[in-house]
């Protein structure tokens, strides 16, 4: 097996058998990394997931990999949601707090300041004129 190094966690054992189309490592049909959870700690418990600390999904050290619920694993994840989950201030600035914050029904959430301002302005006919810090582009 291969190894490679993440900086604090050391080096990782990267599997050398099959791949999955994801870059996970597969032994028999099963993904690598749960193999070696399950050599080492027992079964897998259902609803719970093997997340790789050290991000390198054809890592099969025990020491980095971590039990953890599918919401963490996506928290602590680099995708999309992952990052949105870890913003605490809407594009205008505001605070992500509980007082300032609308759920939509489709488990995203909105910045209430945001939303009054532009319901204000919807209903007086005005533009606003609100870019967005990294694409620079018109928002509403």
């Amino acid at each position: 097996m291969e190894r490679s190094e993440s900086p604090s966690l050391g080096e990782c054992i990267e599997w050398q058998g099959p791949q999955h189309t994801a870059g996970y490592g597969l032994n028999r049909g099963r993904y690598a990394h749960r193999l070696a959870w399950e050599t080492t700690h027992g079964p897998i418990p259902t609803g719970m997931q093997i997340d790789h600390l050290c991000r390198n999904r054809l890592c099969v050290k025990v020491e980095h990999l971590d039990l953890v619920t599918h919401a963490e694993n996506l928290r602590r994840g680099t995708g999309f949601s992952a990052r949105n989950a870890r913003k605490t201030h809407c594009v205008r600035g505001h605070e992500f707090t509980p007082e300032n914050t609308m759920m939509k029904s489709s488990g995203s959430r909105t910045c209430r300041a945001c939303y009054r301002l532009v319901a204000n302005a919807r209903y007086h006919g005005r533009e606003i004129e609100t870019f967005s810090p990294r694409t620079r582009r018109k928002m509403f």
